[in-house]
C-alpha cells in the first residue's frame, strides 16, 4: 500500500447499547459479528480478561470496520446501513424498549479525506 494510500483511513463504528438485550439475540438479528461485546449483569473484566468490580449496568454490542486506502467513506456507511435496513424492526424494538444505537465516522485526521452523501 502507497504512503498516500496509508493516509486515507477511517473507521464506521455501529453501537448498541440496552438494559437487558442479549449479545447472541442482537448478533443473530442484525448478522453481523461484533468486535467488542459486554452482557448487562455480567461481571466487568477488562479487554484482556482481568476481573473488575461490579457488574456491568448494561449489554453492550460494538462493530468497528477499519478501512485503508479508500477515501469515499459514505460508500462503507450506506453499505451497512443497506445490510441494517432488514433489521429495521428489530432496530425499532431496541430503542422503544430503553436501547441507544449509534454509528460514527471516525476521521482519524491523517489527511482531508472529505466526502458527499447523495439524497
Amino acid at each position: 500500500m502507497s504512503d498516500e494510500a496509508r493516509k486515507e483511513i477511517y473507521n464506521v463504528i455501529l453501537m448498541i447499547n440496552h438494559p437487558t438485550e442479549r449479545l447472541e439475540v442482537i448478533t443473530a438479528a442484525l448478522g453481523i459479528e461484533p468486535h467488542h461485546k459486554w452482557q448487562a449483569g455480567q461481571p466487568r473484566t477488562t479487554p484482556t480478561g482481568t476481573l473488575l468490580p461490579g457488574v456491568n449496568r448494561e449489554t453492550y454490542w460494538g462493530f468497528s470496520d477499519g478501512i485503508a486506502g479508500h477515501r469515499y467513506f459514505f460508500e462503507t456507511v450506506v453499505e451497512l446501513l443497506e445490510k441494517l435496513e432488514a433489521a429495521a424492526e428489530y432496530m425499532q424494538y431496541l430503542l422503544a424498549t430503553g436501547g441507544r444505537i449509534s454509528l460514527v465516522v471516525h476521521l482519524p485526521g491523517h489527511t482531508n479525506i472529505g466526502d458527499s452523501l447523495a439524497p
